[in-house]
């Protein structure tokens, strides 16, 4: 196997050194061939980085390691083609006014030092045509062979020597050699400037990249996240190190993009959602934010896909919505007084333990929330999102086995709630003892689902209020794999329509987001899905179809509020099929 071709297939294994070695390898050439495009040096190099920032995320999809040259160039060509775009057409001077300028009395260190000059050199190097600038280009600035010349452009070492030859006489001696040491000065090989501002991308390693993506945090002025990372955030928990993303300029990570592989409720049924949490761009690239992040997010969604998730959810701002997350729901804080909590001491004796995963207590919970949308099968934190940010109280049958348990913390005036499992009542009266012996007048919950068995219980309750969380706090969503997310709805769907004795329809309900679509095949209460045909039944949204598949809103409001088209029988399969959950996120769901 050649040298190229072994360093390739290293960096389509994800060896962050093999691909640095390919950008010093071929820098020079594709900013050679950029300029040759672009006339600017500084806009040839915007394109090259960017070819190789894209390169890399594509790097899997190439299949013969040594096409990667002629490969690359056809990248930066559409670079080229996208910065060229509605831009003024370049003035040109003849060759003969150049060398006219050249010999004016002035050394050539001094010619080739002035902008100006530079520019007027620029200009007479665009008399050739545009094959012989690219050789010219190419040749002089990537001090490479005529084969690797060749190679790049995808055509004969014979057509490169003629077109040099041709190019040579057309430049002239005095001129071509202005060229030369023009292009030459400009070469991005000259230091590690270019290669330090390619960004490659790739999932971490834990043992490898976890102090680094701590200290990420520590640059950001968040110490405290790296180490709840290390006490088990990050260390200890459902997060998906293959999937994640870390974006490496030079040897130091400039974005992180964390992903945590999470099973959400939905119904009876259950989806692979991609919990994105603690995602970060490095402060010295703060300039490049969305230029780094947006590379970053990309080559997250596609490995998300790749790892088979259904869809994707965050916490975020609304910056993610250029990548098509849309809104899902906004993150809610819910007060009631002690007073109004039951009186009535318990008949069960609170044991205080800390709130670290246990497959017991796990139990609880899912048992609990087994049908109740919006929540994630435990575990998702081995050791607590927070790990010693909290109490855990729990009380026990008459076996001295779990029947429910509370975890939070002191808020000053009032208790706030973090995590709660088993009977509402009986976790009611656990509150109403903590709160008492506390002497706290208020008990706190934040994103407690709203359809819950203690939502339902608080509603009733004269003190009970609901408020938005600061800014508001809003999680954003996106579908991953539209086929897998129905098809593991697909149990809940049937349950729905089965709900509805009298409903005996029969045929084909498209749904597409205007990027994929599938087809759900009733009859009665049986769905499947199946290879979309035609059909007058239709759903037709964009991403925003993720509010009908969690039931964020009623449907007549989903529809309505993002212009929702609804064919056929549609309009009435959307009631039944998509009802209201309004789900919600705790702390220690993501």
């Amino acid at each position: 196997m050649s040298d190229l071709a072994s360093t390739v297939k290293q960096a389509q294994s994800g060896d962050i050194a093999a691909f640095t070695a390919l950008v010093r390898r071929f820098q020079d050439m594709a900013m050679g061939y950029a300029h040759a495009i672009l006339h600017d040096y500084h806009q040839a190099q915007d394109a090259a980085q960017e070819a190789f920032i894209e390169a890399h995320a594509g790097l899997s999809t190439l299949e013969h390691p040594l096409a990667f040259p002629n490969w690359l160039r056809r990248i930066v060509f559409k670079h080229c083609n996208r910065m060229t775009r509605g831009k003024d057409s370049v003035k040109i001077v003849s060759t003969e006014v150049a060398l006219e300028l050249v010999a004016g009395g002035k050394s050539s260190a001094e010619i080739v030092e002035e902008d100006e000059m530079s520019k007027l050199l620029h200009e007479a190097l665009d008399q050739l045509s545009e094959e012989e600038r690219q050789i010219v280009s190419l040749y002089y600035m990537s001090d490479q062979s005529q084969k690797e010349v060749a190679d790049f452009l995808g055509i004969k070492v014979d057509t490169v020597k003629n077109r040099l030859r041709t190019a040579r006489g057309h430049l002239k001696e005095r001129l071509l050699f202005m060229v030369e040491g023009n292009l030459q000065e400009n070469r991005p090989s000259r230091d590690e400037n270019f290669v330090d501002q390619v960004l490659r991308l790739t999932a971490p390693q834990k043992t490898k990249h976890s102090e680094d993506i701590y200290a990420l945090f520590d640059a950001l002025g968040r110490p405290e996240l790296g180490e709840m990372g290390r006490a088990g955030r990050i260390a200890d928990s459902k997060h998906d190190w293959k999937t994640s993303r870390v974006g490496f300029v030079g040897d130091r990570i400039a974005t992180y993009y964390g992903v945590y592989d999470l099973t959400v409720r939905v119904g009876t049924a259950r989806v692979r959602a991609a919990g994105e949490n603690l995602c970060y761009t490095h402060p010295d690239y703060g300039e490049r934010f969305g230029e780094l992040m947006d590379q970053t997010v990309a080559a997250a969604l596609k490995a998300m896909r790749d790892q088979g998730y259904d869809l994707v959810i965050n916490l975020a701002g609304r910056e993610y919505a250029r990548y098509g997350y849309v809104p899902i729901w906004r993150c809610e804080e819910w007060r009631v007084e002690t007073a109004e909590l039951p009186r009535e001491a318990p008949d069960f004796e609170l044991q205080p333990f800390a709130p670290t995963h246990r497959e017991d207590l796990a139990a609880v919970y899912n048992d609990t929330n087994e049908t109740l949308t919006g929540t994630t099968v435990r575990p998702t934190y081995f050791k607590n999102k927070e790990p010693g940010g909290f109490q855990g109280w729990l009380w026990t049958d008459d076996k001295g086995r779990p029947r429910g348990y509370v975890t939070g913390g002191d808020g000053g005036k009032d208790v706030y709630v973090d995590e709660h499992a088993g009977p509402a009542d009986e976790v009611l009266q656990a509150l109403a003892l903590i709160a008492r012996r506390g002497a706290h007048d208020t008990v706190r919950f934040r994103g407690l689902p709203y359809n819950s068995p203690v939502g339902q219980k608080l509603r009733q309750l004269l003190s009970c209020s609901i408020e938005w969380v600061g800014r508001p706090l809003i999680y954003f969503a996106r579908i991953v794999n539209l086929q897998s997310l129905f098809e593991n709805l697909v149990p809940e769907l049937s349950r729905r329509l089965g709900a509805f004795p009298l409903v005996q329809w029969e045929g084909d309900l498209l749904i597409s987001t205007g990027e994929e679509e599938v087809a759900l095949r009733i009859k009665g209460a049986d769905v499947s899905v199946v290879t979309t045909g035609e059909t007058a039944h239709a759903i037709r949204g964009g991403q925003n179809i993720v509010q009908l598949a969690l039931g964020t809103d009623t449907p007549e409001d989903v529809v309505e509020r993002n212009g929702i088209q609804l064919s056929g029988d549609a309009e009435q399969l959307v009631k039944i099929l998509f009802p209201a959950q309004y789900p919600m996120f705790g702390n220690q769901d993501l």
